[in-house]
């Protein structure tokens, strides 16, 4: 989904009803629906995890991600984030980040605080 720079969403994942449907919401309207038969284990979860990924075809430059701003420790800093990060049903809650970046010049991930972390970078084009 591409947003205009500096752009709000309301993201929630959550089980629809008893038959272990899952629905994602994007501002309050339903965008994805996973289905248990295709997502195994969901109804014994233990973690929710967010990912992300640019393509560029081989030979060409990567493009930017997020606000095309690298994230910084300062939270105002025009990278795009994630913030206001919770889970309902748990006594536990861990925002961490995992790095699965060739070039961090170009692309990063922050975790700025305990429910917030910024992500994205200008690429290279």
């Amino acid at each position: 989904m591409v947003l205009p720079i500096g752009s709000s969403i309301a993201l929630a994942i959550s089980r629809y009803d008893q038959t272990g449907n899952w629905f994602v919401y994007v501002n309050g309207m339903v965008v994805g629906y996973f289905p248990p038969a295709i997502v195994n284990g969901m109804d014994g979860s233990t973690q929710v995890q967010l990912g992300g990924i640019v393509y560029a075809p081989p030979g060409s430059k990567r493009p930017p991600m997020g606000s095309g701003i690298a994230p910084g420790p300062r939270s105002n800093n025009g990278a795009a984030k994630f913030k206001s990060v919770e889970t309902r049903g748990c006594t536990k809650v861990k925002v961490r980040a995992t790095k699965d970046v060739e070039n961090s010049n170009i692309y990063d991930v922050m975790v700025t605080s305990d429910s917030e972390f910024q992500y994205g970078g200008p690429g290279d084009a």
